[in-house]
């Protein structure tokens, strides 16, 4: 078969046309990201400060060379180069830009070349003041930010002082993702005195949301609420410093402020006369509950009032305080006397006895009451804060009292009572005072 010679020619003419476009087409063209920037300076040139220059001069680069190919990059080299340094210059303030040279292959390189200006800061003094909170809870915050002068030390330390005006946004910026990181729960602002010698203010203060009301119990298993009340003042004192402190503040030191409580109340002389330890719980909110519940290692003391309701009781047994004063010889055996006064009666009934605790829910022992001459042997149950049983027998007698309390708070119990005495049942309901 012959090809006719003017279709062959004019086939060879599409194929070189072909081949140049396919040439063309599979030149490189330069995008945003094959342009990188690094700029260098005679003198000390703080790092926050490059970083925000190189992404200045890459807004430009990117402007100038993106969508290009090397060829055009080659053949406009010295232009762009000219336009970099005119328009970094216009925008730069502290600095000269000495030289801008652009160079690579496949990957473009801008380096920028900067003097700085005389009189540069050389030294640097940070000052860090509270607004808004106690000095116990500012003395505390410090600390989460003792570093806070080597942030400033590593943005401003070199920094000609033609430059911070230009530099202050990027000093903001430092110290907002500083305190994020340190002190969330605070804001700062800072002032600046620009010198050789520069000097900086930082003020921070609290956000929202903070403590508002504070909702404060004390307690004790061992020692009478009313021996608590001498130091409920001074508990308060010392739970106060936490108003208006940020919530998340608190929760994140609440170790700290956990330990300080107890510690203190530990310190007063009432508390320290009996060995008295304290555990704290808070728990946090715009209204926060503290709870301290404190023990003596060696004493058991508490006072209680009754008041019975539906008794059948010719005795007139029907209001009674009790004085229990124990006294541990371990952390398991416990001895002490009871005294029972009548307020209708002139004469004070006493008992001594002893009591094993085989943990802080169960205990079992005996009485001995002096007034009837006559023994007991008792067990208490104890289920939570708010629920509890107790068995007393009395073997002479062949009588038993048994019964259920339920706490209301810490003042305030109730008490249904089931005895049997004389071959006798009698149920009715006690109200119980804690003092």
């Amino acid at each position: 078969m012959f090809i006719n010679l003017k279709k062959l020619v004019l086939i060879l003419l599409l194929g070189i046309i072909l081949a140049d476009t396919g040439t063309v087409a599979a030149e490189a063209v330069i995008d945003d990201n094959n342009i990188g920037v690094n700029v260098i300076s005679s003198g000390q040139l703080p790092l926050s400060v490059k970083d925000r220059m190189q992404d200045s001069v890459a807004v430009i680069a990117r402007q100038l060379i993106s969508g290009k190919t090397m060829e055009d990059i080659a053949a406009n080299k010295s232009q762009y180069e000219s336009v970099i340094k005119d328009v970094f210059n216009k925008i730069l303030v502290g600095y000269t830009v000495k030289r801008v040279t652009i160079t690579g292959n496949n990957d473009i390189a801008v380096s920028v070349e900067l003097l700085p200006w005389d009189d540069t800061i050389r030294s640097v003094s940070v000052q860090v003041k509270t607004d808004g909170v106690s000095p116990e809870i500012g003395e505390l915050a410090l600390t989460d930010i003792k570093d806070i002068g080597s942030l400033f030390q590593a943005d401003l330390y070199g920094l000609p002082i033609d430059a911070i005006d230009w530099t202050n946004g990027i000093l903001k910026h430092s110290l907002n993702n500083f305190m994020l990181i340190h002190l969330p729960e605070f804001r700062a602002d800072f002032e600046m005195n620009p010198g050789i010698a520069t000097d900086v203010t930082v003020t921070i203060y609290p956000r929202m949301p903070v403590i508002r009301d504070i909702d404060l119990k004390m307690r004790s298993e061992s020692m009478p609420n009313l021996y608590l009340l001498q130091e409920r003042l001074f508990c308060q004192s010392q739970t106060d410093v936490l108003l208006g402190v940020p919530i998340a503040f608190v929760e994140r030191h609440k170790k700290y402020f956990t330990t300080k409580i107890g510690n203190a109340l530990d310190r007063e002389a009432a508390f320290k006369a009996v060995d008295m330890h304290t555990s704290v719980d808070i728990v946090t909110g715009e209204k926060t509950y503290i709870t301290t519940h404190s023990d003596a290692a060696k004493y058991n003391v508490n006072i209680e009032g009754w008041a019975d309701f539906g008794r059948n009781d010719n005795d007139n047994n029907n209001i009674m305080y009790r004085i229990h004063l124990g006294r541990y010889l371990t952390d398991k055996h416990e001895i002490f006397s009871q005294i029972f006064i009548k307020p209708q009666e002139t004469q004070v009934d006493w008992a001594a006895g002893y009591y094993y605790h085989f943990n802080d829910k169960w205990r079992t022992g005996g009485r001995y009451f002096f007034a009837d001459k006559t023994w007991s042997i008792d067990t208490q149950r104890i289920f939570n804060k708010r629920w509890s049983t107790r068995f007393d027998y009395l073997p002479a007698k062949s009588s038993w009292q048994g019964a259920i309390r339920y706490n209301v708070h810490d003042f305030i119990g109730l008490e249904y009572i089931w005895e049997r005495d004389d071959g006798k049942d009698d149920r009715w309901i006690r109200l119980i005072g804690n003092f």
